[in-house]
Formats: structure tokens, sequence, C-alpha cells
């Protein structure tokens, strides 16, 4: 299922809430954005690259990124996947999955080549096996059959 984008963050985040949630839990999301005043598309990109945000809120930003298919957010995504907590990575890697971004397959392979802790090396492969891109069979297959 392909969703649609609007101009409008809000309204695409509150569309996104309802259809996945109870409306108590979907009020609580909302309240969680407009109060860390995440609302629109560039000022959650900007709280997704701040480790200074709640990571609570990262993580769930990168979640909604993956509902809404926002192709818009794969760089930070990406950042998401080799710099910050190895919860957020992992919540990246399935939405980076979700949109699909194989120009994000080059950059994944060359983090998983210089990455060595274990948990965000499994995030980098997560979201390379979700992507399905040929490329990244052999690195895989490597890191697989690795020991460390």
């Amino acid at each position: 299922m392909k969703t649609v984008m609007t101009n409008d963050f809000l309204t695409d985040a509150r569309f996104i809430f309802q259809k996945q949630f109870k409306t108590a839990v979907a009020k609580r999301y909302m309240k969680m954005l407009l109060k860390a005043r995440i609302n629109s598309l560039d000022t959650a990109l900007i709280a997704l690259r701040d480790e200074n945000t709640k990571r609570e809120i990262r993580i769930f930003l990168c979640w909604l990124f993956g509902q809404t298919r926002s192709k818009y957010a794969l760089s930070a995504l990406l950042d998401v996947i080799r710099y910050q907590d190895t919860r957020a990575a992992w919540e990246a890697s399935k939405a980076v999955g979700i949109i699909g971004g194989k120009r994000l397959v080059q950059p994944l392979i060359a983090s998983l080549s210089v990455c060595r802790e274990p948990d965000r090396r499994s995030a980098i492969a997560y979201a390379l096996g979700l992507l399905g891109d040929k490329r990244a069979t052999v690195r895989l297959v490597k890191i697989l059959s690795d020991k460390t």
C-alpha cells in the first residue's frame, strides 16, 4: 500500500496515526510532535538528525517516515543508521526498507565495511537485506561468515 503525502507534515502524521492507532494513542503522538515543535517536514528532519532530540521522538520519526514512504527522509535515515543509538538505527533500517532507497545501497555497504559495532552492523545488514539489491549480496555473505 502506497501512502500519498500532502504538503502538510502534520496532516500526514495525523492521517497515519488515525489509521494505525486508537484515538487516544494518536492524540498522544500528535501532542508529542507539537511539544517538540515538530510541525513540518523540515523540522522533523532536523529533529531526526539532532541527537539532543529525545530518543523516543527520533525512533517515532523513523517509523513515521517509513509509514509515509517519504524519500525526502532517506539521507537523514542514513545518518541515524550510521551514527545514532542502535535502537533508532534499527527503526531507521526498517524505514529505509519500506521506502526502498536503492540509492542508499552503496553508502550502507561502505558503512558496513568500516563499522565494528555488532548491533549497528546488524541494523545495516538488515536494511540492505530489506532493499534486496544484488550489489549487497557479496558483502552480506562475508558479514554472515564473519566470526567477530
